[in-house]
């Protein structure tokens, strides 16, 4: 996947803790953030959660793609802490691409 959205022209930050992806979110303030639930240290809800509540980074589209966990009440708690979409492995290439550009011109306006 991050090839193929490297191949597609975006521009990756990898963080592979929910603390590293608070981290580096606070200092670049990328346009999107792709978030799993499952990860090391603190949750996907709990980094979603904590980048709307901060006034730097509310503004910022967070999308889950994620194979565990993934059911109706997942989706609706990542709704409840702020993403704008929720994708569940495995995802159509397209249909990333898709959700990924839509959540981000919907940013821009």
């Amino acid at each position: 996947m991050v090839h193929a959205l490297k191949h597609e022209g975006f521009k990756m930050l990898l963080a592979h803790t929910g603390e590293d992806a608070l981290v580096l979110t606070l200092r670049h303030l990328p346009d999107l953030v792709l978030l799993d639930i499952n990860l090391p240290d603190i949750n996907g809800f709990e980094v979603c959660k904590r980048i709307k509540e901060d006034p730097q980074t509310h503004a910022i589209p967070v999308v889950f793609h994620t194979g565990t966990s993934a059911n109706a009440s997942s989706s609706l708690r990542a709704e409840i802490v702020g993403a704008s979409a929720f994708l569940t492995v495995p995802v159509d290439h397209q249909e990333l691409l898709t959700v990924i550009r839509g959540c981000i011109a919907r940013n821009s306006v």
